[in-house]
């Protein structure tokens, strides 16, 4: 099957998302370690701000694995900045939430967020990335809508 026109401005799309992702990462290493964290370490830090939230909760709002998450919130406890609290909707998933530290550190992180974001934005257009943000957005809920499966049903059923 020939890939439609949409499906090639997609393959294109992810490619720069993936490179764009990489490159965020780094930065956002960069943008932590002076207050002696990572950038999966803040944005765990963010998803507990300003409503405490189970693992599996960030990791879902990260797309990342509720295992990885798990070890990140472990770490921040033990470091102090976040802690477990009771889930009145579930006893054995607890609540991760900040402490007066992790709300401090999470402070700090998005002073320096904000000014590299201004740097990074000066001689964009404002428009331009809010449309750019609403189409990742819209790719995103039809990834997690089940979408976006390596093979399609008709495929695997035909095949």
């Amino acid at each position: 099957m020939a890939q439609t026109p949409t499906g090639t401005a997609l393959t294109e799309l992810t490619r720069q998302v993936r490179q764009l992702a990489g490159l965020l990462d780094a930065a956002g290493d960069q943008l932590a370690a002076p207050c002696g964290q990572t950038g999966t370490r803040a944005a765990v830090l963010a998803c507990a701000d300003p409503q405490p939230q189970t693992v599996a909760a960030v990791a879902r709002h990260l797309g990342l694995t509720r295992q990885s998450v798990q070890r990140t919130a472990d770490l921040l406890v033990a470091d102090g900045l976040a802690e477990y609290r009771p889930n009145p909707e579930h006893r054995r998933a607890h609540l991760l939430g900040l402490t007066p530290a992790g709300q401090r550190t999470l402070t700090a992180l998005e002073i320096t967020q904000e000014a590299w974001a201004n740097r990074v934005s000066a001689d964009l257009n404002e428009q331009e990335l809010l449309r750019a943000a609403e189409l990742l957005a819209q790719l995103t809920h039809r990834l997690r809508a089940g979408r976006g499966r390596a093979v399609s049903r008709d495929r695997a059923e035909s095949g």
